[in-house]
Protein backbone atom coordinates (compact mmCIF):
# COMPACT_ATOMS: atom_id res chain seq x y z
CA UNK A 1 0.00 0.00 0.00
CA UNK A 2 0.79 3.56 -0.69
CA UNK A 3 2.99 5.38 2.34
CA UNK A 4 2.11 9.25 2.87
CA UNK A 5 4.58 11.60 3.99
CA UNK A 6 3.85 14.38 5.53
CA UNK A 7 7.20 17.00 6.05
CA UNK A 8 5.86 19.74 8.18
CA UNK A 9 8.24 22.78 7.49
CA UNK A 10 8.43 26.13 10.04
CA UNK A 11 8.72 28.95 7.34
CA UNK A 12 5.11 29.93 6.40
CA UNK A 13 6.77 31.07 3.11
CA UNK A 14 5.38 29.50 -0.33
CA UNK A 15 8.46 29.50 -1.43
CA UNK A 16 9.73 27.51 1.14
CA UNK A 17 7.66 24.70 0.05
CA UNK A 18 9.11 24.57 -3.36
CA UNK A 19 12.85 24.92 -1.68
CA UNK A 20 11.99 21.78 0.07
CA UNK A 21 10.34 20.10 -2.66
CA UNK A 22 13.30 20.23 -5.01
CA UNK A 23 15.51 19.10 -1.72
CA UNK A 24 13.32 16.00 -1.55
CA UNK A 25 13.47 15.33 -5.27
CA UNK A 26 16.86 15.22 -5.10
CA UNK A 27 17.59 12.83 -2.29
CA UNK A 28 14.79 10.80 -4.12
CA UNK A 29 17.19 10.41 -7.35
CA UNK A 30 20.16 9.63 -5.69
CA UNK A 31 18.54 6.92 -4.09
CA UNK A 32 17.25 5.68 -7.67
CA UNK A 33 13.51 6.75 -7.40
CA UNK A 34 11.78 8.69 -9.97
CA UNK A 35 9.71 11.68 -8.65
CA UNK A 36 6.39 12.92 -9.93
CA UNK A 37 5.70 16.78 -8.59
CA UNK A 38 2.08 17.28 -9.02
CA UNK A 39 1.24 21.33 -8.86
CA UNK A 40 -1.77 23.55 -8.79
CA UNK A 41 -1.08 24.47 -12.73
CA UNK A 42 1.28 25.59 -15.21
CA UNK A 43 2.77 28.66 -13.42
CA UNK A 44 3.88 27.00 -10.38
CA UNK A 45 4.95 24.30 -12.47
CA UNK A 46 7.27 26.67 -14.22
CA UNK A 47 8.70 28.28 -11.86
CA UNK A 48 9.60 24.75 -9.90
CA UNK A 49 11.16 24.01 -13.41
CA UNK A 50 13.22 26.92 -13.18
CA UNK A 51 13.79 26.40 -9.14
CA UNK A 52 15.16 22.97 -9.71
CA UNK A 53 18.03 24.31 -11.78
CA UNK A 54 18.95 27.10 -9.57
CA UNK A 55 17.77 25.86 -5.44
CA UNK A 56 21.81 25.00 -4.89
CA UNK A 57 24.67 25.69 -7.31
CA UNK A 58 26.15 22.80 -7.27
CA UNK A 59 23.02 20.37 -7.91
CA UNK A 60 21.90 19.14 -11.12
CA UNK A 61 18.04 17.32 -11.27
CA UNK A 62 17.49 16.04 -14.74
CA UNK A 63 13.57 16.35 -14.87
CA UNK A 64 10.48 17.16 -17.39
CA UNK A 65 7.91 19.84 -17.58
CA UNK A 66 4.30 18.47 -18.30
CA UNK A 67 3.90 14.97 -19.00
CA UNK A 68 2.18 14.52 -21.92
CA UNK A 69 5.25 13.74 -23.80
CA UNK A 70 6.60 11.76 -21.07
CA UNK A 71 10.14 10.56 -21.14
CA UNK A 72 10.76 7.57 -19.32
CA UNK A 73 14.30 8.22 -18.57
CA UNK A 74 14.15 11.13 -17.04
CA UNK A 75 14.20 10.76 -13.28
CA UNK A 76 11.78 13.90 -11.79
CA UNK A 77 8.97 14.61 -13.93
CA UNK A 78 6.34 17.95 -12.99
CA UNK A 79 2.70 18.45 -13.85
CA UNK A 80 -0.64 19.69 -13.30
CA UNK A 81 -3.20 17.84 -15.16
CA UNK A 82 -2.75 13.71 -15.72
CA UNK A 83 0.38 11.80 -13.91
CA UNK A 84 3.01 10.16 -15.96
CA UNK A 85 2.66 7.57 -17.94
CA UNK A 86 5.75 5.65 -16.76
CA UNK A 87 6.11 4.07 -13.86
CA UNK A 88 7.16 6.50 -10.75
CA UNK A 89 8.56 5.67 -7.38
CA UNK A 90 7.34 9.04 -4.97
CA UNK A 91 4.70 11.84 -5.50
CA UNK A 92 5.23 14.99 -4.24
CA UNK A 93 1.87 16.53 -4.22
CA UNK A 94 1.73 19.97 -3.87
CA UNK A 95 -1.72 20.94 -4.80
CA UNK A 96 -4.21 21.13 -1.98
CA UNK A 97 -6.25 18.08 -2.35
CA UNK A 98 -5.28 14.45 -2.64
CA UNK A 99 -4.85 13.52 -5.65
CA UNK A 100 -7.13 10.47 -7.39
CA UNK A 101 -4.19 8.55 -8.41
CA UNK A 102 -2.11 8.20 -5.32
CA UNK A 103 -2.40 4.84 -5.56
CA UNK A 104 0.06 4.24 -9.05
CA UNK A 105 2.74 5.39 -6.21
CA UNK A 106 5.17 3.71 -4.00
CA UNK A 107 5.24 7.24 -1.87
CA UNK A 108 3.53 10.39 -1.98
CA UNK A 109 4.88 13.35 -0.36
CA UNK A 110 2.62 15.85 1.35
CA UNK A 111 4.68 19.33 1.82
CA UNK A 112 3.11 21.72 4.79
CA UNK A 113 4.19 25.49 4.79
CA UNK A 114 3.91 26.51 8.36
CA UNK A 115 1.11 28.90 7.68
CA UNK A 116 -2.47 28.36 8.96
CA UNK A 117 -4.44 27.68 5.84
CA UNK A 118 -1.69 25.22 4.69
CA UNK A 119 -1.80 22.94 8.06
CA UNK A 120 -5.33 23.38 7.77
CA UNK A 121 -5.39 22.43 4.40
CA UNK A 122 -2.56 19.29 5.76
CA UNK A 123 -5.26 17.99 8.32
CA UNK A 124 -8.32 17.61 5.55
CA UNK A 125 -5.75 15.71 3.35
CA UNK A 126 -4.51 13.80 6.53
CA UNK A 127 -8.04 12.63 7.50
CA UNK A 128 -8.77 11.68 3.67
CA UNK A 129 -5.92 9.63 2.97
CA UNK A 130 -6.57 8.49 6.77
CA UNK A 131 -10.01 7.25 6.44
CA UNK A 132 -8.78 5.59 3.14
CA UNK A 133 -6.21 3.03 5.44
CA UNK A 134 -3.18 4.48 3.85
CA UNK A 135 -0.11 4.51 6.52
CA UNK A 136 0.55 7.95 7.53
CA UNK A 137 3.78 9.76 8.91
CA UNK A 138 4.41 12.85 9.45
CA UNK A 139 8.35 14.53 9.88
CA UNK A 140 8.12 18.51 11.31
CA UNK A 141 11.36 19.79 9.76
CA UNK A 142 13.64 22.12 11.34
CA UNK A 143 15.26 25.39 9.63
Amino acid sequence: MTRIDFYILPDQQPAARLQFCCRLAEKAIKHAKSVYIHTNGHEEAAMLDELLWSFREDSFIPHQLDTKHDDASCPVKIGWQLPPQSSTSLLINLTDTVPSFVDQFERVAEIVAGDGVSRKTARQNFKSYRDKGYPLHSHNIQS
